[in-house]
């Protein structure tokens, strides 16, 4: 059974197993989380970072990469909103660029899209269209350090497609985008519309929830964020057998456990937080 230990920067620890000056032993930042029982326990001094997990960019990577300087990890993921506001155009860079160190050094990065990816074709080609091969939605991928599962679920719940407060098999305006591309003649680049290529279909989660994964990254929030969370999340991540959620969105830094024993790490704006295995 996977445990987590989180610290949360004051102090005290959440989750069981550990005690809170274990933290201050094996000098963990804030913010860092421990993944007990799914790896082999092992002493802390032999410990390693294997993963980063990094809260929404919005083109700002230097703390995402003076946390890899501190201590490389083996893979990262990152929540969304990749680019910075189309509001500065000046700071609208492909992230492959933003990435480059990263990539250089061969670090794994798995990245999922946000809301505000899509606010520009500007914005939206140097998102997509720079790093391809990172991007996960509606998928499963394999880290290849760890043999740990990834599904991620990029965007947003949009009332004009799926709005699924309660459980995600509740009714959707549109199914998948095949059929939203059947009713609407309003196609952008021969697809779906620009906005709705950061909203998601019942279609995405059913993917990830018929393969399953040990990890869920979300750019939405599940139930923990009241009230701008959604069960629907907390259900999915529950019937896909996901032990932990890492999401973004909400800019909240924030440690917690939902009702069906998944723990969450809400993660703050361009905030790094460590993933010990």
């Amino acid at each position: 059974m996977w445990k987590l230990l989180l610290h949360t920067g004051y102090g005290r620890a959440i989750s069981g197993g550990f005690r809170s000056h274990f933290y201050k032993e094996i000098g963990c930042l804030p913010g860092s989380v421990i993944c007990g029982s799914l790896i082999k326990a092992r002493q802390h001094e032999e410990q390693e970072t294997r993963l980063l997990v990094y809260g929404d960019p919005h083109g700002n990577y230097a703390p995402l990469i003076d946390a890899c300087s501190a201590k490389r990890p083996d893979a990262m993921l990152i929540a969304g909103d990749m680019t910075a506001p189309k509001d500065e155009p000046e700071r609208i860079r492909p992230i492959r660029s933003e990435l480059a160190e990263l990539l250089e050094e061969d670090i794994e990065i798995i990245w999922t899209h946000g809301n505000h990816d899509t606010d520009s074709p500007e914005i939206h080609d140097a998102t997509f269209e720079s790093f391809p091969e990172g991007h996960l939605h509606g998928g499963v991928r394999t880290l290849k350090s760890s043999g740990l599962r990834v599904a991620a679920l990029g965007g947003v719940f949009r009332g004009q497609i799926w709005y699924p407060e309660m459980h995600y098999e509740d009714p959707a305006r549109y199914q998948c985008p095949e059929t939203f591309l059947q009713e609407k003649d309003c196609a952008w680049r021969g697809g779906l519309p620009l906005r709705h290529r950061s909203s998601i279909f019942p279609s995405d989660a059913e993917r990830i929830k018929q393969i399953g994964a040990d990890i869920l990254l979300t750019h939405e929030a599940p139930s923990a964020v009241s009230p701008h969370g959604f069960l629907a999340l907390d259900q999915l991540a529950d019937d896909m057998g996901a032990k932990v959620i890492f999401h973004g969105h909400h800019h909240i830094s924030y440690a917690d456990e939902l009702m069906n024993g998944i723990q969450v790490r809400g993660l703050g704006l361009a905030e790094p937080v460590r993933v010990y295995v």
